[in-house]
């Protein structure tokens, strides 16, 4: 009940599509029970690896993250049998625990940067009364709370407010009670606000949710051009701001 669903959150995380983490859990799983030398042990998911497969897949893509997983199982296979796992009694407790802090740090500071990282875009290309920022990463509850935080301080009202979601794989509820609440918040200070470049599965989340009739379908766009076109037409005049 809390690995499969922490499994597909962790591909996510980790640069690849939800059914990767789901196969592996399985997979893994059984290979655990099927090989693991102690009826008690428990075989699952670790945080601490996110980390380290999000940089592979990010440089490396998929195939380098397979050859980088096939290495370290002949590694670990190889420390096995030669019982390196004695060697842990040799590590103090304060560094394994600090190991486990820092990687906690590492891996919050790395949801911060994906979910959170607004970015605005090259003035030049961006007509005036309008800004673009950037999202990246899935929009979940973690970052939620602090999306509408981020997006308050935009400076100025301006007339049109595009977000750029083309990063963003998946969204769950308080992802769309965020972007509500930043719409609502926008539309009383004359703001419209657009969004560019939306994947299926938050659409679809979007079309469930009924957000649609407040965001508006006209505001939900394909594409950064698109996107722009129809700031230009709000600001110029030429299409009202429903």
């Amino acid at each position: 009940m809390v690995a499969l669903p922490l499994a597909i959150a962790f591909a996510i995380a980790s640069g690849v599509t939800p059914d990767r983490g789901l196969w592996t859990a399985i997979v893994a799983g059984f290979l655990i029970s099927a090989l693991g030398g102690s009826r008690v042990q428990i075989g699952g998911l670790t945080g601490a690896f996110v980390v380290i497969v999000y940089a592979i897949v990010q440089k490396y893509g998929i195939d380098g993250l397979t050859v980088a997983t096939l290495m370290a199982g002949v590694i670990l296979v190889a420390m096995g049998l030669a019982k390196f796992g004695s060697a842990i009694k040799f590590i103090p407790h304060p560094l394994v625990i600090g190991f486990t802090s820092a990687i906690a740090v590492i891996i919050f500071s790395g949801e911060i940067k994906d979910f959170l990282g607004l970015q605005m875009m090259d003035r030049r290309t961006v007509p005036g009364g309008v800004e673009v920022y950037e999202i990246n990463g899935p929009f979940f509850f973690g970052a939620a709370q602090s999306f509408k935080d981020a997006v308050s301080q935009v400076a100025g009202h301006p007339k049109v407010l595009i977000l750029r979601i083309r990063n963003v794989p998946a969204m769950d509820s308080s992802g769309v009670h965020a972007l509500l609440d930043v719409i609502g918040r926008a539309r009383k200070e004359g703001t419209i606000v657009v969004l560019s470049g939306v994947h299926e599965q938050p659409l679809a989340v979007l079309t469930d949710s009924s957000a649609m009739a407040e965001i508006g379908n006209e505001n939900v766009t394909a594409g950064i051009d698109l996107a722009l076109a129809r700031a230009r037409a709000i600001v110029s005049g030429e299409l009202l701001p429903v």
